[in-house]
């Protein structure tokens, strides 16, 4: 589990059925809910040999479509939750290094898709990239936040190498002011 810092906001006319007090889902690229979440999600996979991980871009569009039918309704998700991961999902986003640096206590490397499909395509050439970033054993990709009052959700792929991917949602609950978070791996290759 993984705990993280308050971000409780009230609630602007977009989110009418928020209440004051409630997370706010309709926040803008970058905002403070998906740099919270994510830091939450880097430490519950960072190892205590971890000294770096690798952080790529958001998953965005027709890929929420894929990343949905791994039915997050299991996990007892509520559905507006999962509309709001839906509805972030559709707009592409970048990561901000710097609001996820500071929270996640591990060093991190930013790479978009095009540099992390180089340690794949044509010739798997993983080692060479982990090589550019010392001390990282495995990357990472997230989807933005999905956000119900209360509750959210994130989806979080892990890269350990050519046919090494896992993905995982972790759904958090807000209680006195801080989100906690419990990870269920959904699938593996």
């Amino acid at each position: 589990m993984a705990a993280i810092g308050s971000y409780v906001l009230v609630c602007g006319v977009a989110a009418v059925a928020c209440t004051a007090g409630c997370v706010d889902p309709y926040q803008g690229p970058g905002s403070a809910i998906d740099s919270d979440l994510i830091a939450a999600s880097i430490g519950h996979f960072v190892t205590p040999d971890s000294s770096a991980i690798v952080v790529y871009d958001y998953f965005a569009g027709p890929e929420m479509e894929h990343v949905l039918a791994s039915n997050p309704e299991l996990l007892d998700v509520r559905p507006a939750t999962i509309a709001s991961l839906m509805n972030r999902g559709r707009d592409p986003a970048e990561v901000d290094p710097f609001a996820v640096q500071g929270k996640a206590g591990v060093e991190l490397y930013f790479v978009d898709i095009d540099e992390l499909r180089t340690a794949f395509d044509p010739d798997p050439q993983w080692d060479a990239f982990l090589d550019r970033h010392p001390g990282a054993g495995a990357a990472f990709r997230f989807s933005r936040a999905g956000v119900d009052c209360d509750q959210a959700i994130i989806y979080v792929e892990e890269t350990t190498g050519p046919g090494g991917f896992s993905g995982y949602f972790g759904v958090f609950t807000l209680a006195d002011e801080s989100w906690t978070g419990v990870f269920t791996r959904m699938w593996l290759t």
